[in-house]
């Protein structure tokens, strides 16, 4: 788990031992970490080292470290036996956080500088020099720029000049303050020895949102010739926020670094910066992907001509399709034209294929041919003449591969013709086709029409296995519209379809319809599930599990078998299970405050990032599942059987977030106390 807060230590109290140093309170194992930072590329990575700060004490929770004026790191001890307040009883303890001062042993520190608001301006620049604390610095130049003092303006060009790393930034951006960094300083400074000063320059100048010709012209030979990629990354960051102008000249020199083409971060930098200028500068790029030389540099290549092309499509509309057109006509070879193709489509993903100028529909027709059976995918979503009759035997033939089996049955449900309906019924007869079958039945999902639900209960005990996840998904389906639901509930009722064997995110999603006769069919069968708790008292589950786990020692290796059957469907633990909910490894599992409300009632506290989603569309059904994705015109949902559902904004009538955990609050019934034991052993271990 990563720190909640962090400070680098920048003073000569600790001398070596943490200079430079992240010093990082963990509020959840009770300690505070120490860290080396090491460049790596365009970021850094982290080095562990001793910890400066441990303790057996399971109430210390450190939420803040900062350096103090003195050298010393002073930290915040929130002091709390519980981390997560998930009830509004739980309030004990306001009183019990303390302040920790972290020093040597044997130093005794103290601030020896006095009140900077009362020391001469020129005093305050020498503390640039000859003061070794990051605190005392950075407040006189605070106190300069506060002041407006502008006489000490050449002392701190002066110090600039001098080259020496920590004096020479400082006081660049006390200048800055001032009002003193002019472009002509700007333009002189952009060739530096210190790369932070270079950067810094970068930064300043983008924040000011323009530039004269002299420093434009600086900025795009800096582009072509910055050694240090950090600075490469500042400069693809102020050409977001400069003119198109002043920006593009940056960006193309940018991407002709190829050695960020492995960067964990410049490549999407430079598509950030360039993508702003997409439409606004739309002339002057025409004129750079124009160039042969250009469509030589991988970064073009590779990161930014499809993502180019995507960008335009998206945004839609004469010019942006014109601009499409462009690229495609400037594409040097069939390689090239076949990822703009692709990008293209793509960008229509989820949502209807719109009309494309004349030659866009002739490139992606000769681009489809070119497929085989893929082609076909494209050819229906382009919306050709007799493809969608084609596509309903394409779907039926084993012969055709899987994967393009299932994209046009994704296809063919978008189209929203209701003829298609009794060819997505067939594919749930047919043997085997396991992933061709989910697909279908996400797909039938779409239509309004009983036969779908009709279809799907015809099946459910024969075609519709309970492996691979078919049935869940056909359940889920069901579920989704408040007519079907009804006719699942008829299968409960019978035992056709077991109650136990329907997930508590499905049984939840029925409930989102809101009518009053499901719902009372609904609590016959899960009592208490409307509520989020299973209809348990938390209170007494508490004192009985507690009871229980005091009584006798579990065996950790038969828990783990518990964990494998009741939660690795869900979480992570050791590395091991799935990850649609959090990685449990790094949780406070010692705590069996945190593990008791969390598993009996997970809907008291919904950790952001995975809160249930559900969206209602138009044409009357619901989706639930956890957001994964969410562009301008698309939302993801992923639900707990792992399948997606791709929804086109326009077709959505609302979207909320959930206060019900996907979590089923049912997780322990049927366990015996022995069960009991093992499972939290297994749960509480350490890490080996």
């Amino acid at each position: 788990r990563f720190a909640q807060a962090f400070t680098i230590y920048d003073a000569d109290l600790f001398g070596e031992e943490l200079s430079g140093r992240i010093v990082a309170p963990n509020s959840l194992h009770n300690l505070v970490w120490s860290s080396r930072l090491e460049r790596d590329g365009s970021t850094y990575r982290t080095v562990d080292e001793a910890n400066p700060v441990e303790t057996d004490d399971r109430w210390f929770r450190p939420v803040y470290a900062g350096l103090g004026p003195d050298g010393a790191v002073y930290m915040a001890d929130w002091y709390d036996s519980r981390l997560s307040h998930v009830r509004p009883v739980d309030d004990w303890h306001k009183t019990s956080g303390r302040i920790y001062r972290l020093q040597p042993t044997g130093s005794k520190p103290v601030y020896e500088e006095g009140d900077l608001s009362k020391r001469p301006s020129e005093e305050l620049v020498n503390l640039f020099s000859t003061n070794f604390n990051r605190v005392v610095r950075r407040r006189a130049m605070l106190e300069l720029g506060w002041r407006g003092d502008t006489s000490v303006n050449a002392s701190l060009v002066e110090l600039v000049d001098a080259a020496e790393p920590q004096s020479s930034l400082e006081a660049l951006w006390a200048l800055h303050l001032l009002g003193g960094l002019s472009d002509t300083l700007a333009a002189k400074w952009l060739t530096h020895p210190d790369a932070d000063v270079r950067r810094w320059v970068v930064r300043l100048v983008g924040d000011r949102r323009e530039a004269d010709s002299a420093l434009a012209t600086g900025l795009a030979d800096l582009a072509l010739s910055e050694p240090d990629v950090q600075v490469r990354v500042q400069l693809a960051a102020s050409a977001k926020r400069l003119p198109p102008a002043v920006a593009l000249p940056v960006i193309e020199g940018l991407a002709r670094h190829s050695e960020d083409l492995d960067d964990p971060h410049q490549p999407l930098m430079i598509w950030w910066a360039l993508e702003a200028h997409a439409e606004k500068g739309r002339e002057q790029i025409a004129s750079w992907i124009s160039r042969p030389a250009t469509w030589k540099e991988p970064l073009y290549r590779e990161v930014l001509a499809s993502r180019l092309m995507k960008r335009y499509a998206i945004a839609g509309g004469k010019e942006n399709y014109a601009s499409c057109a462009v690229l495609l006509e400037k594409a040097p070879d069939e390689k090239a034209k076949s990822a703009l193709l692709e990008s293209l489509q793509s960008a229509f993903e989820g949502v209807p294929m719109p009309t494309l100028p004349d030659s866009l529909t002739r490139a992606l027709q000769e681009y489809s041919a070119s497929l085989g059976d893929s082609g076909l995918v494209l050819r229906l979503k382009s919306g050709e003449k007799d493809a969608r009759a084609e596509a309903q035997r394409a779907v039926l033939d084993p012969k055709v591969p899987g994967p393009v089996r299932s994209e046009l049955v994704r296809q063919l449900g978008a189209s929203g013709d209701r003829a298609v309906v009794g060819t997505l019924i067939k594919i749930l007869g047919l043997k085997q086709e396991f992933a061709l079958k989910r697909v279908a039945l996400q797909t039938m999902a779409r239509f309004d029409d009983d036969a779908v639900a009709k279809g799907i209960v015809g099946r459910y005990g024969s075609t519709l296995p309970a492996e691979h996840g078919v049935r869940s998904t056909a359940e889920r389906v069901l579920a989704g519209r408040l007519s079907w639901a009804m006719l699942m509930m008829d299968q409960v009722d019978k035992a056709v379809i077991k109650s136990r064997d329907l997930g508590a995110d499905i049984v939840q999603l029925m409930l989102e319809h809101g009518d009053p006769a499901l719902d009372a069919r609904i609590q016959k069968h899960w009592p208490g599930i409307a509520a989020g708790s299973g209809g348990v008292d938390l209170a007494a589950e508490t004192e009985r599990i507690k009871g229980v786990l005091a009584a006798g020692k579990g065996d950790p290796a038969a828990g783990k078998v518990h964990f494998a059957t009741r939660c690795a469907n869900c979480h992570q633990l050791f590395g091991e299970g799935l990850t649609i909910g959090p990685d449990l490894t790094g949780y406070e599992r010692q705590n069996l405050d945190f593990w008791i409300p969390s598993i009996v009632n997970p809907s008291l506290e919904l950790r952001e990032g995975y809160l249930n989603y559900v969206a209602s569309m138009k044409d009357g059904r619901k989706v639930i599942g956890l957001m994964q994705e969410q562009t301008p015109r698309t939302v993801t949902l992923r639900d707990l059987a792992g399948q997606v559902s791709l929804l086109d904004r326009a077709e959505i009538d609302t979207l909320e977030a959930s206060p019900i955990s996907l979590m089923p609050p049912s997780l322990l019934a049927g366990m015996s106390d022995n069960d009991l034991r093992d499972l939290f052993a297994y749960l509480m271990k350490e890490v080996e």
